[in-house]
């Protein structure tokens, strides 16, 4: 009792103290408020009120320019930013200036976070009225500028619980959207449309449970809100919580069993669920039709299992499945990419003779490879792996049945495939074995970032015989919000797994040159690969070279487009243009299924960002690391000069600039503590660069928060080492020093001047 009577009174003491000293502090903010407003109007009231007696708006662009220069300057002093942020974008709003009043407002919302919240609506107004405003070539860069904020906020609302302002929100960006011709319009119709399917839903089941709520003995609407809950939601757990008392002789049977976990369920319960499951899934809305022909093939699969005799159950069951692969198939599966669906692949189902396209010479990653009496075949000495890709790029569901032998195993062996599921990939990995020859099974690489044997669809018994033909059939079907992909092993599933494509991604050793394509694999093994075909099932395959006897159309090669020029206010995705073959200039490069990845044996390993900026410019880099001694380095053209940005890894490293006056990023102004950064983390970094005459300044966040600047005379900026060198100075690098580096996204915006490709392109690279 001592204990808590003393707790109450420290609680209460301190009350009272914060309470005594609140209004000293909102006191000081007040006069903090009252002397920069007095400092205004001392450096600037007689300009103010010579620009708001004429008409003639440009002097009123003119003087906010200068308050915003100033505002920047004053990071130290909030209250002044504030006001003079706040002045400018008073006289900035107006059609010529709307971009220096947004840039006002961003710029008081990062320096005044307690006003973020109130400046973000008032942003949102500024963008609606320059995208309004704007025509030509400048609405789709207004109408991106003003999907950067409806999306975020949509997400904010989305995660608040909000949904109907979330759905407001995308309504009012999918208009934005398809007057700026923006390439997001198809997803935020996707988004739309799927959070407006939730709500429908949402509401009828607060409709139900009303009138439940008013009479409990309505059996009709107590069968629709659990038919609600099973199928639109998938949700057999709540749905349970509502079936005593529907007249369905079915739900009540079923609904409780289908509320316990697959695992747990007898095995002729296993029988009559996947049989009512399925019946739901052929009179369920096309949007819950494959959750209802999953679970029943789960429960089918698992009676499977348990139920080995050879009798009429099993026979009903094996065939019950074939028919849900069947209806599967036919979709709706919309695939990663809207294309033309060609007779040759998807209408005829014709299967493609992989192996007849492969040429080792051109198509090998790593490891030797080589054909042998009509078979592709490759072997890797231990803990090495050997990879090849298969110059095909599916886009769509497809099966893909390949046909291989085992030759040599050596400890932790395994014969891999790499399947490309719409914008992202996985590896299948089969008959892997330990060092003491026991087998760990098969499983996909990676699902959630875990290792194959760790994930929910390993198989921990299988194994491969050496020396054994044996016949693999995958079946893949992305999907954006969710993708599946089922194997099947000489005859027998194995594996099953459904989820978001965000979820899977290819191992260390499973990462090819070009992502979308095929591949296959060994470590520590050999493998004679006799038969790999494709088939689609919704879609198209694509051969990365004409090739003949693929059963595909060739095409003829696109006209190469004059290179484009990127003007201000657009971001330019410029990942998609890194040529690693070119612009590649020091270390260990590859492609990756999320972008580039590098490691560096001997220090400075750097790529050319393969676009010169002339003017003023943002670049954006998404990346993490680990090990080494900086995290991820830039170099940037500034001006006719060069400097490098340096974004320390170690605990007691420093960012900043190098070099700057001739000194060292930990010896030069620049310097920034950050307290190193994390192994594995994925960090978006924004470096900017303002050019202005014989001066520049110089910044960086990194994930949102300010970390680097420095302003001063251009002559006071070199780069550090020919290490750091480029073959074209006027183009941007990323890299870093000793370690493993990984980029996921590269994205350039021009703020004054424009951005020259170094070389043509077929695609374009962005819209000003």
């Amino acid at each position: 009792m001592a204990r808590v009577t003393c707790a109450a009174f420290l609680l209460a003491a301190s009350m009272a103290v914060f309470a005594a000293r609140l209004p000293a502090a909102e006191g000081e903010k007040s006069e903090a408020a009252a002397k920069a407003a007095e400092a205004f109007e001392s450096l600037y009231g007689k300009d103010w009120k010579r620009v708001k007696s004429t008409a003639d708006v440009r002097d009123d662009i003119e003087l906010a320019r200068k308050l915003l220069a100033a505002a920047k300057e004053a990071k130290d002093q909030p209250e002044f930013l504030a006001v003079l942020c706040e002045k400018a974008c008073e006289l900035a709003t107006n059609p010529m200036g709307y971009a220096t009043a947004a840039d006002a407002l961003e710029l008081e919302a990062a320096g005044v976070p307690e006003k973020a919240s109130a400046v973000a609506a008032r942003l949102l107004e500024i963008r609606q009225k320059q995208f309004d405003a704007s025509k030509g070539d400048e609405r789709a860069a207004a109408g991106e500028a003003l999907l950067a904020l409806l999306l975020p906020m949509a997400d904010a609302r989305e995660n608040a619980k909000d949904a109907i302002g979330a759905a407001a929100l995308l309504r009012r960006a999918l208009v934005v959207a398809a007057a700026a011709k923006s390439d997001r319009r198809t997803e935020i119709e996707a988004r739309l449309k799927t959070l407006e399917q939730a709500l429908r839903t949402a509401r009828e089941i607060e409709d139900m449970k009303k009138l439940l709520e008013a009479d409990p003995t309505k059996a009709a609407v107590r069968e629709r809100l659990v038919k609600l809950y099973l199928v639109d939601l998938d949700d057999p757990a709540e749905a349970a919580k509502w079936v005593q008392g529907v007249e369905d002789a079915s739900l009540g049977k079923h609904v409780p069993g289908a509320a316990k976990p697959v695992a747990d369920a007898p095995e002729y319960a296993c029988l009559e669920l996947g049989e009512w499951y399925r019946g739901l899934g052929e009179t369920a809305p096309p949007a819950a039709k494959a959750a209802m022909f999953a679970r029943a093939q789960a429960y089918y699969n698992r009676f499977l299992d348990l139920h080995t005799a050879a009798d009429l159950d099993r026979t009903k069951a094996k065939t019950a499945v074939q028919k849900i692969e069947t209806d599967l198939s036919k979709g709706p599966v919309a695939p990663a990419t809207p294309t033309k669906q060609p007779k040759e692949t998807t209408k005829e189902g014709k299967w493609i003779d992989l192996l007849a396209l492969v040429d080792p010479a051109k198509d090998g990653v790593r490891g030797d490879w080589r054909r042998d009496k009509g078979a592709l075949q490759a072997e890797s000495s231990f803990g090495q792996s050997a990879e090849i890709m298969i110059p095909m790029i599916p886009q769509g569901s497809y099966e893909l049945e390949a046909k291989f032998v085992r030759t040599k195993e050596l400890p932790f062996c395994m014969t891999s495939l790499i399947l490309p599921v719409g914008s992202t990939c996985v590896g299948l990995n089969l008959g892997a074995r330990w060092d003491n020859g026991s087998p760990i099974g098969h499983g996909l690489e990676n699902i959630k970032g875990k290792d194959w044997w760790e994930t929910e669809v390993a198989v921990k018994t299988g194994q491969i015989e050496l020396g054994v033909e044996h016949t693999v059939s995958v079946k893949v079907r992305p999907g954006e919000s969710e993708a599946r992909v089922t194997v099947v092993l000489d005859g027998k599933p194995i594996i099953d797994w459904r989820g978001p494509p965000s979820a899977l991604s290819a191992g260390q050793d499973w990462r090819l040159p070009k992502p979308e394509c095929l591949g296959l694999a060994v470590k520590s093994s050999g493998a004679a690969w006799r038969s790999v075909q494709l088939k689609m099932l919704s879609g198209e395959a694509k051969p990365l070279r004409p090739g003949g006897s693929s059963g595909v159309p060739e095409k003829p090669a696109a006209a190469e487009k004059p290179a484009a020029k990127a003007k201000p206010g657009a971001w330019i995705d410029v990942l998609p243009m890194v040529d690693l073959s070119k612009d590649k200039v020091r270390g260990e490069w590859q492609r990756t299924p999320t972008g580039l990845e590098a490691r560096s044996p001997d220090g400075a390993a750097r790529v050319v960002v393969p676009v010169a900026p002339a003017g003023s410019y943002e670049l954006e880099f998404r990346f993490s690391c680990d090990g080494g001694a900086s995290g991820c380095n830039a170099v940037l053209p500034v001006g006719d000069k060069s400097v490098l940005l340096i974004l320390a890894r170690a605990q007691d490293g420093t960012s900043g600039i190098a070099y700057i006056g001739g000194k060292f990023q930990d010896k030069n102004e620049s310097a920034a503590k950050l307290g190193g950064l994390a192994v594995d983390r994925l960090y978006t970094a924004i470096a900017k660069v303002v050019v202005d005459g014989d001066k520049a300044e110089i910044s960086a966040t990194l994930d949102g928060k300010p970390c680097v600047s420095w302003k001063g005379p251009l002559s006071a900026l070199t780069l550090p080492a020919e290490w750091w060198w480029l073959p074209d100075a006027k183009c941007p690098g990323l890299g870093m020093d000793w370690g493993r580096l990984a980029i996921q996204g590269i994205r350039l915006r021009m703020l004054s001047g424009e951005a020259k490709p170094l070389r043509a392109s077929v695609q374009p690279i962005g819209k000003p």
